[in-house]
């Protein structure tokens, strides 16, 4: 019984680490500053990806536009790559959280860089 119990432990002790935090303040939906496109932030493993859910075209829908992005800290993520889609291009990205309810996303393409901020959108049917 007490190499049951000590089995059972030391998978559970293991397998803790790997398992996506459901904490992390990134995690959930966002929309950019002009509204028209919205896009959900999801673990994977130790990375996190942005899939976009609303957005023009509608073909982009279910896609990824962030792959690869990184915890660096408490509030900033780095080395992710943004995807234009449109394009076919793939730039580095970085993000940092503002607040509960605000991050920049900081967009690098050679030379130039571009900064958005984006918000979260409110959780519908909040109680």
């Amino acid at each position: 019984m007490s190499h049951l119990l000590l089995l059972l432990t030391t998978a559970l002790l293991s397998y803790g680490p790997l398992a996506p935090s459901t904490s992390d303040k990134l995690l959930g939906e966002w929309t950019n500053e002009e509204k028209d496109r919205v896009l959900e932030f999801v673990q994977n493993g130790e990375a996190f990806e942005a899939i976009i859910k609303v957005g023009e075209p509608s073909s982009f829908v279910g896609q990824k536009q962030i792959t690869e992005l990184r915890s660096d800290g408490e509030n900033s993520y780095r080395d992710g790559k943004l995807h234009v889609l449109k394009k076919g291009k793939t730039v580095n990205c970085s993000i940092a959280l503002l607040d509960d309810d605000r991050l920049e996303l900081q967009v690098k393409f050679g030379m130039k860089s571009k900064t958005t901020i984006w918000t979260r959108v409110a959780p519908q049917n909040k109680q």
